[in-house]
Protein backbone atom coordinates (compact mmCIF):
# COMPACT_ATOMS: atom_id res chain seq x y z
CA UNK A 1 0.00 0.00 0.00
CA UNK A 2 1.00 3.61 -0.51
CA UNK A 3 2.46 5.62 2.36
CA UNK A 4 -0.70 7.73 2.58
CA UNK A 5 -2.83 4.59 2.95
CA UNK A 6 -0.59 3.31 5.76
CA UNK A 7 -0.81 6.60 7.68
CA UNK A 8 -4.58 6.85 7.16
CA UNK A 9 -5.01 3.23 8.23
CA UNK A 10 -3.12 3.69 11.50
CA UNK A 11 -4.92 6.93 12.36
CA UNK A 12 -8.26 5.37 11.44
CA UNK A 13 -7.60 2.41 13.72
CA UNK A 14 -6.78 4.74 16.63
CA UNK A 15 -9.95 6.79 16.08
CA UNK A 16 -12.29 3.81 15.71
CA UNK A 17 -10.56 1.99 18.56
CA UNK A 18 -11.37 4.83 20.95
CA UNK A 19 -7.78 5.87 21.61
CA UNK A 20 -8.65 9.48 20.79
CA UNK A 21 -11.77 11.44 21.70
CA UNK A 22 -14.16 13.47 19.58
CA UNK A 23 -12.61 16.88 18.89
CA UNK A 24 -9.08 15.82 19.82
CA UNK A 25 -6.27 17.11 17.65
CA UNK A 26 -5.03 14.95 14.80
CA UNK A 27 -1.19 14.93 14.78
CA UNK A 28 0.29 17.78 12.78
CA UNK A 29 1.66 17.24 9.30
CA UNK A 30 5.20 17.74 10.62
CA UNK A 31 4.67 15.16 13.36
CA UNK A 32 3.30 12.62 10.90
CA UNK A 33 6.14 13.29 8.44
CA UNK A 34 8.67 12.59 11.18
CA UNK A 35 6.84 9.54 12.54
CA UNK A 36 6.39 7.81 9.19
CA UNK A 37 9.30 9.24 7.23
CA UNK A 38 7.02 10.52 4.48
CA UNK A 39 6.82 13.69 2.42
CA UNK A 40 4.28 16.41 3.15
CA UNK A 41 2.18 15.59 0.04
CA UNK A 42 1.85 11.96 1.22
CA UNK A 43 0.82 13.05 4.70
CA UNK A 44 -1.71 15.51 3.29
CA UNK A 45 -3.17 12.77 1.13
CA UNK A 46 -3.59 10.61 4.24
CA UNK A 47 -5.43 13.42 6.00
CA UNK A 48 -7.64 13.97 2.98
CA UNK A 49 -8.59 10.28 3.11
CA UNK A 50 -9.72 10.70 6.73
CA UNK A 51 -11.62 13.88 5.82
CA UNK A 52 -13.43 12.04 3.02
CA UNK A 53 -14.39 9.34 5.53
CA UNK A 54 -15.69 12.04 7.94
CA UNK A 55 -13.16 10.97 10.56
CA UNK A 56 -11.28 14.28 10.59
CA UNK A 57 -12.35 17.89 10.27
CA UNK A 58 -9.68 20.01 8.62
CA UNK A 59 -8.43 23.33 9.92
CA UNK A 60 -7.72 25.35 6.83
CA UNK A 61 -4.77 27.66 6.45
CA UNK A 62 -2.41 25.74 8.71
CA UNK A 63 -0.35 22.58 8.85
CA UNK A 64 -2.49 21.36 11.77
CA UNK A 65 -3.79 17.83 11.28
CA UNK A 66 -7.36 18.84 12.10
CA UNK A 67 -9.87 17.60 14.67
CA UNK A 68 -11.10 14.05 15.21
CA UNK A 69 -14.68 13.28 14.20
CA UNK A 70 -16.16 10.03 15.42
CA UNK A 71 -18.55 7.99 13.26
CA UNK A 72 -22.17 8.96 13.89
CA UNK A 73 -25.67 8.00 12.80
CA UNK A 74 -26.19 11.22 10.79
CA UNK A 75 -23.30 10.43 8.46
CA UNK A 76 -24.45 6.83 8.05
CA UNK A 77 -28.01 8.00 7.36
CA UNK A 78 -26.89 10.36 4.61
CA UNK A 79 -24.83 7.76 2.76
CA UNK A 80 -27.41 5.00 3.27
CA UNK A 81 -30.13 7.31 2.00
CA UNK A 82 -28.13 8.19 -1.10
CA UNK A 83 -27.57 4.50 -1.78
CA UNK A 84 -31.30 3.79 -1.40
CA UNK A 85 -32.17 6.72 -3.63
CA UNK A 86 -29.70 5.57 -6.29
CA UNK A 87 -31.21 2.08 -6.20
CA UNK A 88 -34.74 3.43 -6.61
CA UNK A 89 -35.99 2.31 -3.18
CA UNK A 90 -39.49 3.47 -2.23
CA UNK A 91 -40.89 4.78 1.05
CA UNK A 92 -42.99 1.61 1.28
CA UNK A 93 -39.91 -0.58 1.03
CA UNK A 94 -38.16 1.52 3.68
CA UNK A 95 -41.10 1.11 6.07
CA UNK A 96 -41.24 -2.65 5.46
CA UNK A 97 -37.51 -3.04 6.11
CA UNK A 98 -37.68 -0.94 9.26
CA UNK A 99 -40.55 -3.02 10.61
CA UNK A 100 -38.46 -6.16 10.08
CA UNK A 101 -35.64 -4.52 12.06
CA UNK A 102 -38.01 -3.57 14.88
CA UNK A 103 -39.20 -7.19 15.08
CA UNK A 104 -35.60 -8.39 15.23
CA UNK A 105 -34.87 -5.94 18.03
CA UNK A 106 -37.84 -7.12 20.07
CA UNK A 107 -36.95 -10.79 19.62
CA UNK A 108 -33.36 -10.12 20.71
CA UNK A 109 -34.29 -8.43 23.99
CA UNK A 110 -33.16 -10.20 27.15
CA UNK A 111 -34.25 -9.69 30.74
CA UNK A 112 -31.13 -7.63 31.45
CA UNK A 113 -32.37 -5.05 28.90
CA UNK A 114 -35.68 -4.39 30.67
CA UNK A 115 -34.33 -2.04 33.34
CA UNK A 116 -32.69 0.09 30.65
CA UNK A 117 -35.94 0.11 28.67
CA UNK A 118 -37.95 1.14 31.73
CA UNK A 119 -35.56 4.03 32.35
CA UNK A 120 -35.89 5.26 28.77
CA UNK A 121 -39.68 5.04 28.82
CA UNK A 122 -39.87 6.85 32.16
CA UNK A 123 -37.57 9.63 30.90
CA UNK A 124 -39.80 10.41 27.92
CA UNK A 125 -42.97 10.72 30.01
CA UNK A 126 -43.33 14.50 29.70
CA UNK A 127 -42.62 14.79 26.00
CA UNK A 128 -44.37 11.81 24.47
CA UNK A 129 -47.21 12.71 22.14
CA UNK A 130 -47.27 16.38 23.14
CA UNK A 131 -46.72 17.76 19.63
CA UNK A 132 -49.44 19.78 17.96
CA UNK A 133 -49.04 18.44 14.42
CA UNK A 134 -49.37 15.00 12.91
CA UNK A 135 -45.65 15.02 12.12
CA UNK A 136 -44.87 15.80 15.79
CA UNK A 137 -46.95 12.84 16.93
CA UNK A 138 -45.38 10.55 14.37
CA UNK A 139 -42.04 11.72 15.73
CA UNK A 140 -43.24 10.70 19.18
CA UNK A 141 -44.08 7.23 17.85
CA UNK A 142 -40.62 6.90 16.34
CA UNK A 143 -39.11 8.05 19.62
CA UNK A 144 -41.06 5.38 21.45
CA UNK A 145 -39.83 2.74 19.00
CA UNK A 146 -36.32 4.10 19.45
CA UNK A 147 -36.49 3.45 23.20
CA UNK A 148 -36.73 -0.26 22.47
CA UNK A 149 -33.84 -0.27 20.04
CA UNK A 150 -31.62 1.77 22.34
CA UNK A 151 -32.32 -0.70 25.13
CA UNK A 152 -31.13 -3.80 23.30
CA UNK A 153 -27.66 -5.10 24.02
CA UNK A 154 -27.27 -6.06 20.33
CA UNK A 155 -25.08 -3.23 19.02
CA UNK A 156 -25.64 -4.09 15.36
CA UNK A 157 -29.42 -3.99 15.61
CA UNK A 158 -29.25 -0.79 17.65
CA UNK A 159 -27.19 1.01 14.97
CA UNK A 160 -29.16 -0.31 11.99
CA UNK A 161 -32.49 0.52 13.62
CA UNK A 162 -31.36 4.07 14.42
CA UNK A 163 -30.33 4.63 10.80
CA UNK A 164 -33.67 3.32 9.53
CA UNK A 165 -35.73 5.41 11.95
CA UNK A 166 -33.85 8.56 10.95
CA UNK A 167 -34.57 7.84 7.28
CA UNK A 168 -38.24 7.32 8.11
CA UNK A 169 -38.27 10.61 10.04
CA UNK A 170 -36.84 12.40 7.00
CA UNK A 171 -39.62 10.91 4.90
CA UNK A 172 -42.21 12.15 7.40
CA UNK A 173 -40.77 15.68 7.23
CA UNK A 174 -40.83 15.58 3.44
CA UNK A 175 -44.40 14.27 3.50
CA UNK A 176 -45.48 17.13 5.76
CA UNK A 177 -43.96 19.68 3.39
CA UNK A 178 -46.01 18.08 0.60
CA UNK A 179 -49.16 18.30 2.77
CA UNK A 180 -49.69 14.54 2.50
CA UNK A 181 -50.00 13.81 6.22
CA UNK A 182 -53.41 13.11 7.68
CA UNK A 183 -54.88 12.88 11.16
CA UNK A 184 -55.39 9.73 13.19
CA UNK A 185 -52.44 10.03 15.58
CA UNK A 186 -54.09 11.07 18.83
CA UNK A 187 -52.18 12.81 21.63
CA UNK A 188 -53.04 10.07 24.10
CA UNK A 189 -52.07 7.16 21.86
CA UNK A 190 -48.34 7.18 22.61
CA UNK A 191 -48.81 7.86 26.30
CA UNK A 192 -50.99 4.76 26.50
CA UNK A 193 -48.42 2.65 24.63
CA UNK A 194 -45.63 4.03 26.81
CA UNK A 195 -47.47 3.32 30.05
CA UNK A 196 -48.30 -0.25 29.01
CA UNK A 197 -44.70 -0.97 28.08
CA UNK A 198 -43.37 0.70 31.21
CA UNK A 199 -45.51 -1.48 33.50
CA UNK A 200 -44.45 -4.63 31.67
CA UNK A 201 -40.76 -3.68 31.75
CA UNK A 202 -40.83 -2.77 35.45
CA UNK A 203 -42.51 -6.09 36.23
CA UNK A 204 -39.78 -7.96 34.33
CA UNK A 205 -42.34 -9.40 31.91
CA UNK A 206 -40.06 -10.01 28.92
CA UNK A 207 -42.64 -11.96 26.91
CA UNK A 208 -45.22 -9.25 27.53
CA UNK A 209 -42.83 -6.49 26.41
CA UNK A 210 -41.95 -8.37 23.22
CA UNK A 211 -45.61 -9.01 22.37
CA UNK A 212 -46.69 -5.43 23.11
CA UNK A 213 -43.76 -3.99 21.18
CA UNK A 214 -44.50 -6.16 18.17
CA UNK A 215 -48.11 -4.97 18.17
CA UNK A 216 -47.20 -1.29 18.68
CA UNK A 217 -44.51 -1.27 15.99
CA UNK A 218 -46.78 -2.97 13.46
CA UNK A 219 -49.56 -0.48 14.16
CA UNK A 220 -47.12 2.44 13.89
CA UNK A 221 -45.69 1.40 10.54
CA UNK A 222 -49.12 0.49 9.20
CA UNK A 223 -50.24 4.03 10.08
CA UNK A 224 -47.11 5.47 8.47
CA UNK A 225 -47.85 3.48 5.35
CA UNK A 226 -51.27 5.18 5.31
CA UNK A 227 -50.09 8.77 5.81
CA UNK A 228 -47.03 8.64 3.56
CA UNK A 229 -46.98 7.83 -0.13
CA UNK A 230 -45.47 4.30 -0.18
CA UNK A 231 -44.83 4.44 -3.93
CA UNK A 232 -42.73 7.61 -3.65
CA UNK A 233 -38.99 7.11 -3.99
CA UNK A 234 -36.60 7.85 -1.14
CA UNK A 235 -35.26 11.34 -1.81
CA UNK A 236 -32.44 12.78 0.32
CA UNK A 237 -32.62 16.16 -1.42
CA UNK A 238 -36.15 17.12 -0.37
Amino acid sequence: PKGADIVAGQLRRRIIGGEVAEGASVPTESALMEQFGLSRPSVREALRILEAEHLAQPIRGSHHGGRVRLPNVATAVWHTGLLLQRSGATIGQLLEAQLVLERCVSHNLVEADLARLAGSLDAMRAEQGSGATTADRIGSALGLLGAMSESTSNDTLRCLSAIGRDLVARSVAAGESRATLTTGWSKGLFQRWRRELLVLARNGDLAGVVAAWRDDSERSYRRLHDVLDPARSVDMFE
